[in-house]
């Protein structure tokens, strides 16, 4: 089940779904640092005694459209758009066909593009998608309407699945 946020209303944050105090910790911190996009790179969002530490990485990346789907089992992600805009295309897990086995250190199991439809996600600058680890997901795909390949700023939030159980 995957959320769309667009994180220019805040109000839409504080619904009773992500009331859990690490929702609120990762959306202070993009609605604090989001238009900030000269700071890339890894950033500590928080280290509260109360739940595990959770991170979040800034980088530009080339929109890609040969990029597997992922899928992972210990994090929760959160991507957000800063510049540019990519559509992320987001599946279940139904019979799909793992391109490699899981990959515990970097919680990842690569999986090869569904044959049958698929959502997809616009992601314009500022908004955000949650993607659980039932939302099989392939980030910085194109739109199909730009002829040109471009980059994206994106941040990506790594919330630990236990820290909100």
């Amino acid at each position: 089940m995957a959320i769309i946020i667009d994180i220019r209303h805040q109000e839409s944050i504080e619904r009773e779904i992500l009331s859990h105090p690490v929702w609120q910790a990762v959306f202070d911190w993009l609605i604090n640092n989001a238009k900030n996009t000269s700071r890339t790179g890894d950033h500590v969002i928080t280290e509260s005694p109360d739940f595990p530490p959770i991170k979040a990485i800034i980088k530009e990346l080339p929109l890609d459209p040969e990029m597997l789907f992922e899928a992972h089992r210990k994090f929760i992600d959160v991507h957000m758009c800063l510049k540019g805009h990519e559509i992320i295309n987001v599946t279940s897990s139904e019979d799909l066909l793992a391109e490699n086995e899981y990959d515990a250190a970097s919680d990842a199991l690569l999986i090869k593009p569904p044959p049958r439809p698929y959502n997809q996600i616009v992601m314009l600058p500022y908004t955000a998608a949650i993607l659980f680890p039932s939302d099989i997901h392939q980030p910085l795909q194109p739109d199909p309407a730009d002829t040109a390949l471009g980059k994206v700023v994106k941040a990506i939030v790594k919330v630990p699945v236990d820290a909100i159980s």
